[in-house]
């Protein structure tokens, strides 16, 4: 983070100074920098007592489960400089260090974000979109990196604490600011676009996710596409060329837009795709601008239309195209996507950090079409936060599975049961089918039935923490 005058904070959040006179704390005006106030520089912002450092300001946000403000007292013993909270918990005697009253401590994280934004001179890309987004934006900060200094998001800090924390995390050496933008009800990412106000917007694939909070397919659309609503008209907006509605959407918009596919009419497209045990190998046409060999070190076929978004939106930035590709021969995968491993001479590939209708489909198909030296085995967690439609598309993964070579499907979760009890009505041959409502329940069969040269693939919402099988 590049240094802030405290009273810069205080200007951003249109927070007021809480004073302290004879054990007495009240609200006091604060109008013109003066004092120490004027002095106090603020090198860094903590939102957790966990991990704070010696002159950081504190913001004491409140959620479902916490409340920041109960921590206030640990927070200045541990050597915090000034603290933001919307209430004064009991037991605060003194105003040192200085607290800055506000009516929301996350709207004024937003608020800090914003004023941050506006200093910084350096291109932002922001990556949004249904499936994803964290392998893109790392793709996209990973090429970049051969040559430049980048600041990413880190894991999915793609929310209204993440963002903000992501670019106040921007320093002076920084030439580039990579965000991931996520979403689980409406408004989100419009709130999120409009604080991160991005040079580059890409949408990787817009599907069917958090339909408890998004409501319908179209509840998605509208609000994963309203990404490229906080775009100018010299910005560039980066999304897959089979997407109609996008495509409308950026016929008559002032920015400029890239366009990607597999086999499609696209500015940049993949084809001659080719999956291995090590990686994968595709072609890269541009448009008017020749064929690129590219090889990606990650499993999961899917991984190439990312590699595709990644290349539109570096390419846009001046890098060349063997450049881009030449960076992609080493680039690895975020945690649990795709994650190979061996145990016991059984193949694990963990792919449990979370599950929608497209990415189930995915697997289901790579899975099928892997040669392996065992049986492949399907370790099917629920798909969650799809509301009225969670029974239509678990009966629909069992079409899917039944249609595929997959041996074993081992469903954990209660909404997994609409998978199995479709599968035991389609009867497909050779496949068995095993239900537990937990992991821990699953333990016991799979410790029996799994055996070295067999093929395990984990698949589900990250509240099945299907990883604890391994």
């Amino acid at each position: 983070m590049m240094p802030l005058h405290l009273y810069e904070i205080i200007k951003a959040t249109k927070g007021r100074i809480i004073a302290s006179k004879k054990n007495r704390i009240f609200t006091a005006p604060f109008d013109v920098p003066s004092g120490d106030l004027c002095e106090l520089v603020i090198r860094r912002i903590s939102t957790d007592t966990r991990d704070i450092r010696k002159g950081d300001l504190f913001i004491a946000l409140k959620g479902e489960h916490f409340d920041g403000h109960n921590f206030i007292k640990k927070a200045v013993s541990q050597g915090a400089s000034a603290i933001i909270a919307s209430r004064i918990p009991k037991g605060i005697k003194s105003t040192r260090p200085p607290i800055i009253k506000v009516k929301d401590t996350l709207l004024a994280l937003g608020d800090i974000a914003v004023y941050y934004r506006k200093q910084l001179t350096i291109p932002v890309i922001a990556v949004g979109g249904s499936n994803g987004k964290t392998t893109t934006k790392d793709m996209i900060a990973h090429i970049l990196s051969k040559k430049y200094a980048v600041t990413k998001s880190p894991r999915s800090f793609n929310n209204f604490i993440g963002l903000p924390l992501t670019i106040l995390s921007v320093d002076e050496k920084s030439q580039y600011l990579v965000a991931e933008v996520g979403t689980n009800k409406p408004g989100e990412i419009d709130y999120l676009a409009e604080i991160l106000k991005p040079d580059i917007a890409v949408i990787t694939n817009i599907s069917a996710t958090h339909l408890d909070g998004l409501k319908t397919p179209d509840g998605v659309f509208k609000e994963e596409s309203s990404l490229f609503k906080s775009l100018k008209n010299h910005a560039q907006a980066v999304f897959d060329s089979t997407n109609k509605g996008l495509k409308r959407l950026a016929k008559y918009a002032e920015y400029k837009s890239v366009t990607f596919s597999i086999n499609g009419s696209s500015d940049i497209r993949a084809d001659r795709i080719k999956v291995s045990p090590t990686g994968l190998r595709f072609a890269v046409s541009i448009r008017n601008g020749g064929h690129y060999d590219c090889f990606i070190p990650v499993l999961g076929s899917w991984n190439v239309k990312n590699a595709l978004a990644a290349f539109a939106a570096v390419q846009h930035l001046g890098l060349k195209p063997k450049e881009i590709c030449q960076a992609l021969k080493d680039f690895q995968l975020p945690a649990m996507r795709m994650d190979k491993r061996i145990k016991n001479g059984i193949t694990f590939i963990n792919d449990a950090y979370n599950a929608n209708p497209v990415s189930v489909g995915l697997v289901i198909n790579d899975l099928s079409g892997m040669k392996t030296k065992g049986r492949k085995i399907l370790v099917f967690g629920e798909m969650r936060e799809l509301d009225r439609y969670s029974r239509r598309f678990h009966e629909a993964a069992a079409d899917d599975i039944a249609r595929s070579s997959i041996d074993m499907v081992v469903a954990i979760g209660p909404e997994a049961r609409y998978t199995v009890n479709k599968l035991l009505r389609l009867k497909p041959r050779n496949k068995t089918v095993f239900y537990y409502a937990t992991v821990d329940k699953s333990r016991p069969t799979l410790n029996k039935i799994l055996k070295p040269g067999d093929t395990v693939l984990l698949k589900g919402s990250r509240a099945n923490a299907l990883e604890k099988i391994i």
